[in-house]
């Protein structure tokens, strides 16, 4: 999005609009490509998330341009050293005192405001007033809609009105489907036909000097319960480990932290292929979730040890059940989790 605000900025447009919908990856889309034959006329590529690819992470880093070793958000589940409790990073708010502590980095939708630059943001109602929303989309003003053709209504009508700024319209229904039911479910399928004509709508009503960015924050893919690992069944985790993070991307809080290099090389050698472990070292020196320097608080969030699936596979705890029952998931380094399309129309952005 820091591209898109350089551009209302420097007059090169009028107006930006920015689609995000959740869970759609460029694998996704590609592979039902009927139910989406608007989306698949637009111009555009494949672009690669964040790690992990999941919605915290990712949103944040679409609203502020920065990585999630800067942001801080660095999972579904992290821990918050100042409470030393694990926190579901997209509702689990209220001991958040200071969102700027916990989320560390300006939105474009701030630094559009210095510049008196509107910014509208069209995503649920319920969604409205979370710690979340405060956190990666403040300097927005915020209209809720239930649906996702009431949310293309109103943009449609903010567009009209000829206002400058910048436009961000959210849409969760498709990631929703996919959790409960599976990517190409009828569900599934069902949302993203409802996303393709409401673009179809759309495009028509796009002023001259509108530019149009479609893009995700994830992609998904669907594991059955044959692809279920427990990791208490492994037995290698001290008790009272704390399981943070989600199937996909595991971040793990020992009750001692020397013990991660142990830990991590006990569960390489008994998954083999199956996973990438490493201690907080390990991987913070890769790069994959960006350089903390900037922020070195931040890596104190990440687990002490952290497991990523190389194959197919959920790392669930039975201290969760509910993620059991999922179809889709995401949160890894799968191509089909980290690819997402970054699609355009009206004049151009980039």
């Amino acid at each position: 999005m820091p591209t898109v605000y350089t551009t209302v900025a420097q007059g090169r447009v009028l107006q930006a609009v920015v689609l995000v919908i959740d869970g759609l990856g460029w694998v996704n889309l590609k592979e039902y490509a009927a139910a989406a034959p608007q989306l698949c006329t637009l111009r555009g590529k494949r672009i690669t998330t964040v790690a992990p690819s999941t919605t915290a992470a990712a949103i944040t880093t679409i609203t502020t341009g920065k990585l999630p070793a800067e942001h801080g958000l660095l999972g579904y589940q992290i821990l918050n050293p100042a409470t030393d409790r694990i926190t579901q990073t997209l509702k689990e708010w209220d001991e958040i005192t200071d969102l700027r502590a916990w989320q560390r980095c300006h939105t474009v939708f701030e630094m559009a405001k210095q510049r008196g630059i509107s910014c509208t943001v069209f995503a649920r109602p319920a969604h409205r007033s979370s710690g979340f929303t405060r956190a990666v989309l403040s300097g927005a003003n915020y209209h809720g809609a239930q649906t996702i053709n009431e949310r293309f209504a109103q943009l449609t009508t903010a567009l009209r009105q000829r206002h400058p700024g910048i436009y961000y319209l959210y849409v969760d229904e498709l990631d929703k489907a996919g959790h409960s039911e599976g990517v190409g479910s009828p569900l599934w399928l069902k949302r993203l036909r409802q996303v393709d004509q409401a673009v179809a709508d759309l495009l028509p009503a796009l002023p001259s000097d509108c530019a149009l960015v479609l893009t995700a924050d994830h992609g998904m893919i669907n594991l059955g319960q044959h692809q279920h690992r427990y990791l208490e069944d492994l037995r290698v985790l001290p008790e009272n480990t704390r399981i943070a993070g989600e199937a996909r991307h595991r971040h793990l809080y020992l009750p001692d932290p020397e013990a991660a290099t142990a830990v991590a090389a006990e569960l390489q050698r008994l998954e083999g292929g199956n996973c990438w472990v490493g201690t907080r070292k390990q991987w913070l020196a890769t790069g994959v979730y960006g350089d903390c320097t900037a922020y070195p608080q931040n890596a104190n969030r990440v687990g002490d040890v952290v497991l990523v699936p190389r194959k197919r596979l959920a790392y669930l705890s039975h201290s969760n059940p509910g993620e059991a029952q999922l179809q889709g998931f995401h949160g890894g380094l799968d191509d089909d989790e980290l690819g997402i399309p970054l699609l355009f129309a009206g004049e151009h952005l980039y």
